[in-house]
């Protein structure tokens, strides 16, 4: 005979560990965060299988801080000043993730330069952090307006330095690159043995002092962002001085000889985001000084493995470039979509895509940009807007909260499932 008694009893045992691990979890978060698990969670799920996005922006406004944003702008222009392209580095980060605030911004940032410019855009990764998400879509907005209302604006005069080639160093298995545009050192970091992720504000913010102290000028810096590691380590104070160093040499072998430039971008056919790529394509900056040609390539993605920047930095090279850099956006509208099945949320390049599937639309995007090739101007901008960001606290809280709750998870769920499964046994045992 079935005793639906014991069955009853043995259903209410094992909910309780759920409803301690619940209870548990949610005084983790509220004393982290704010705000109940419950509540973070149901934003999430809302936000993952409708795309309403007001409850999840509402948990990061809830943690951001009201701070500053920035964006460099780089118009190039002909000797005539017909624009040749626009460039932007901005000093926010594309997050959190999806449709909440700055998670698209580089496909954004692109297409309102190339809708008011009326010429080719492309968008680089600066030195930030999470710390750096725009979390609100009114500021979000608000960021977007102010740039094209500076692009709207009547160009400023052209920047009168000097120029110079491509240089590298390495640091600790990173390489550190610096060109001089026009006297404006256009610094990168990229992964090379070993990966490369975020870079914080605050080396941003050391590094642009100190060359301002030496140079006069204050450096573009650019995360290059493009070799995957799950945690890559990076020794900020050597990295400090591989950066001021390698900008030493590109003042030392600088001079006032004519700089071309050329950009291009395309978007490749049958890849987009389900593949890890974004609504920006591939984009192609070049710059040729005293016959020497340099590329760089970026790509609206989150990141890419180290074989596929090899393969692809190679390929462009072997069409006669002296040297090749892979940039990606780090675009987050491309994480937790439905359909990735990658741990980490979203897909890098080479996973999905390889360097060689690329190979006809990076050969078209080059095409584009040496066709647009010619002796240029640089004029610099650079707009402020105050915005509600993620913050370092945030961020950290957020970080904390996942890192926490898993690990709440597995020790009570330990605890209470197995002495609510020993209990179910003991009662089913009895007669």
């Amino acid at each position: 005979n079935i005793n639906y008694f014991k069955i009853f009893l043995v259903i209410i045992i094992m909910a309780i560990p759920a409803i301690i691990i619940s209870k548990g979890i949610d005084r983790l978060s509220e004393k982290l965060v704010g705000i109940s698990a419950k509540k973070v969670f149901r934003a999430y799920i809302t936000n993952w299988l409708t795309g309403a996005k007001e409850d999840l922006e509402g948990v990061f406004n809830h943690v951001g801080v009201d701070s500053e944003v920035i964006c460099n702008l780089l118009c190039i222009s002909a000797p005539q000043s017909s624009l040749i392209g626009v460039i932007a580095v901005p000093y926010v980060h594309p997050g959190p993730l999806k449709n909440i605030g700055s998670s698209s911004l580089p496909p954004d940032l692109i297409f309102i330069m190339e809708s008011i410019c009326k010429t080719k855009a492309l968008s680089f990764h600066g030195f930030t952090t999470h710390a750096s998400d725009i979390t609100s879509s009114r500021d979000y907005q608000l960021f977007l307006d102010q740039i094209a209302r500076e692009l709207s604006q009547p160009l400023s005069s052209p920047l009168n330095g000097p120029s110079s080639r491509l240089v590298r160093i390495n640091v600790d298995g990173l390489s550190v690159g610096c060109q001089l545009i026009k006297g404006l050192p256009l610094v990168f970091v990229s992964g090379d043995k070993v990966g490369v992720e975020d870079i914080p504000e605050r080396l941003r913010i050391e590094v642009e002092s100190e060359v301002e102290k030496i140079y006069g000028v204050k450096p573009i810096l650019i995360n290059a962002h493009n070799s995957y590691e799950e945690e890559p380590q990076m020794d900020l104070e050597k990295l400090r001085k591989g950066i001021i160093d390698v900008i030493g040499l590109a003042f030392k072998s600088s001079s006032y000889d004519p700089i071309k430039i050329g950009i291009g971008r395309v978007k490749p056919a049958h890849y987009g985001k389900s593949y890890g790529l974004g609504d920006a394509g591939i984009g192609a900056l070049i710059i040729e000084f005293k016959g020497l040609k340099y590329c760089y390539l970026m790509i609206d993605a989150n990141n890419a493995d180290k074989k596929f920047r090899s393969t692809i930095t190679s390929m462009v090279k072997s069409l006669g470039y002296n040297d090749c850099e892979l940039f990606t956006t780090d675009n987050h509208s491309i994480v937790h979509l439905k359909g990735v099945k990658a741990k980490r949320g979203y897909y890098i390049l080479g996973e999905k895509v390889k360097a060689e599937e690329l190979n006809n639309a990076v050969k078209k995007v080059l095409e584009e940009a040496e066709a647009s090739l010619q002796d240029a101007n640089v004029i610099y901008k650079t707009v402020k807007v105050k915005a509600h960001v993620l913050g370092d606290i945030g961020h950290k809280s957020i970080e904390n909260l996942m890192d926490q709750a898993v690990q709440k998870f597995r020790s009570l769920g330990l605890t209470t499932y197995g002495l609510a499964l020993i209990t179910s046994l003991l009662l089913c045992a009895l007669t």
